[in-house]
């Protein structure tokens, strides 16, 4: 029994620590612009998108568009609802005209990455790495706006909308100075829409390992607790006037 409980507890105290991610220490998203010229990015630390974004309620727009990518498409210049929002966080609680605009709806974020010129100019092929959350509920993301990735189906109508939710990598080749993000992003279909969680950015590297070291320690604990729910069921079919094993087994199993 005690070598369980000092199981238990070294995969408490593991889970707490490979939890902790290291993060560039790098100044937020501004005025819709986040400013990496002055940072070089290193295997071992990534950035967090944070910070202001530029936001547009009810519309799909694109930055800096010269020629039309299809029949309705607009730049968000000709907008004159542009606002800036704290991101991570759902759009929920965001006000137009005075009242909240609730859960459902569909919105563009914009945000402008301005990358150092030694990591444009580098001589190999240079490659960044996008680590995309579950956004609520199903976005199109465009880089530089070229069509990247689409989870789920948007548009500007419950019935014209497919929720889904991936998280998921992707790969950004480095040709310019700015990285121009922009997400078309819908929710028809859950009391929450935005962007919830942390996008993060770094090399290629240093985001697989990180996701390969996540997916690992999720298999051991599963494998653990699984062990420790066996054996605690294993202790009730000997003595069964012992509950406490049993809904320990169960506890670990579930």
């Amino acid at each position: 029994m005690q070598i369980f409980r000092i199981c238990f507890a070294f995969i408490l105290i593991s889970s707490i620590h490979c939890s902790q991610t290291k993060y560039e220490p790098v100044t937020k998203a501004i005025g819709g612009i986040l400013d990496l010229r002055k940072h070089s990015f290193s295997r071992k630390a990534k950035i967090t998108l944070a910070g202001e974004w530029e936001f547009y309620w009810q519309q799909f727009c694109f930055k800096h568009l010269k020629v039309k990518l299809s029949a309705g498409t607009i730049p968000c210049s000709t907008l004159a609802n542009k606002r800036y929002v704290e991101l991570p966080a759902y759009w929920n609680k965001l006000e137009e005209s005075g009242k909240e605009i609730g859960g459902q709806g569909f919105a563009t974020y914009h945000l402008t990455i301005l990358l150092s010129d030694t990591l444009v100019n580098a001589k190999e092929p240079k490659f960044l790495a996008l680590k995309l959350p579950e956004i609520a509920t199903a976005y199109t993301l465009y880089i530089n706006n070229k069509k990247k990735v689409t989870v789920g189906q948007i548009g500007k109508q419950r019935e014209k909308t497919q929720p889904a939710y991936l998280p998921q990598i992707i790969t950004i080749p480095i040709v310019k100075k700015n990285l121009q993000l922009t997400f078309h992003i819908a929710n028809f279909h859950d009391v929450r829409g935005g962007i919830a969680y942390l996008i993060e950015l770094g090399t290629v590297d240093c985001i697989q390992k990180t996701r390969i070291k996540k997916i690992s320690l999720d298999l051991f604990l599963m494998g653990a607790l699984s062990l420790m729910g066996i054996y605690h069921l294993g202790l009730y079919a000997i003595r069964r006037k012992e509950k406490s094993p049993l809904f320990f087994g169960f506890l670990c199993l579930l």
